[in-house]
Parts: C-alpha cells; structure tokens; sequence
C-alpha cells in the first residue's frame, strides 16, 4: 500500500477506493441557489508521471494542451451532484497541509449547447475543480469552482481562475467506510 494511502486513507492503487459525501451549497446569487448532496468516488490519485505529463502539456501548447492531454487520462473515479450523471475525475492529488488531508481535483466540464454554439466567455473555462480538506476522522468542507480556468505555476502547482462569482461550497463532508469496487 502506497505512503499516502497508508496514512491518510485515501487511495493510490486501483484496489483502493474512497467514497465521499457531502452536500453542495451555490450561494453565488439568481435564480440557481441552492443544495444537493454529492458523493465522490476516488478510485486512485494521478500518478505523478501523468501530472507531470499535463504540466508539461500546458507548456507546450497552452490551455488547448492540457485540455487534449486531460482528454486522454484515464477517470479517475466521478463525482455525482444530485440525481445527475456523475462527471469522470480527470486529475487528483493529495497532500498533507496543517496536519489535514487536502484533494485537488479537476474535471472536464461538460458545456451547455447554448454556450458553445453562441461563443460564451465560458468556453475559456473548460474545468470543474474542487478542493477538499479532510480532518484525521475523514470530516471536512471545501469548495468547487463549477467554471475554471487552469494553468500551471513554475513549480507545477494548479493556477486555477474562477469564472463565476463565487466558489460553491462543500460542507458536511464525510469519508464512508469503504466498500469495495
């Protein structure tokens, strides 16, 4: 069992999976405010050789570059927000930071039809990313940003814009017992 997974729970082989649930909150305001509860499910992190792989895609070719190179990983696990298809998992990372587990993940995001065929600012911002800080008990929050933009900094970490007004927020999070795949 990996270093990560040993100590923190969460996985990084493929026999592992974490399952997380929650709730999200939108309080950015209109007409769309509202709850849902979400389950995430992480089946493995991204392997550093494919992180490295996407910083360097984005260097190369910029933001079309990471997108295609995001494209063609492998799901991770998904995220499902209500009674919705659930969303494949792109990239997720792990680290320690104050003693508490943080997840870095970011998805595709899939587009509205009206977004795409009318040229929308928010075609510019092709992701879906979210951040969770677990405690040692497997509770936390975090935030999702719906409609991101990333690029990467000079010491590869995410460089992530957010469109809208405000992030979501997760709250009410806990990491289930695990059951298997």
């Amino acid at each position: 069992m990996g270093l990560t997974a040993a100590l923190w729970s969460i996985p990084s082989l493929a026999s592992e999976r974490a399952v997380l649930t929650g709730a999200v909150i939108n309080m950015s305001g209109g007409t769309r405010e509202a709850s849902e509860t979400f389950t995430l499910f992480l089946d493995h992190l991204t392997p550093d050789a494919a992180y490295d792989i996407l910083v360097q895609s984005y260097r190369d070719k910029g933001e079309e570059g990471l997108q295609n190179a995001v494209w063609d990983l492998k799901p991770l696990g998904q995220i499902q927000i209500g009674h919705h298809i659930g969303t494949p998992l792109a990239v997720a990372r792990a680290s320690v930071e104050g003693g508490k587990r943080v997840l870095r993940i970011l998805t595709d995001r899939a587009m509205e039809y009206y977004e795409v065929t009318h040229d929308l600012r928010t075609t510019e911002y092709p992701f879906s990313y979210l951040e969770i800080t677990l405690d040692d008990k497997g509770l936390g929050a975090g935030n999702l940003i719906p409609v991101a933009k990333v690029a990467f900094k000079k010491n590869g970490d995410m460089d992530v814009t957010n469109y809208t007004a405000l992030p979501f927020t997760l709250t009410h999070i806990k990491q289930e017992p695990e059951k298997g795949n």
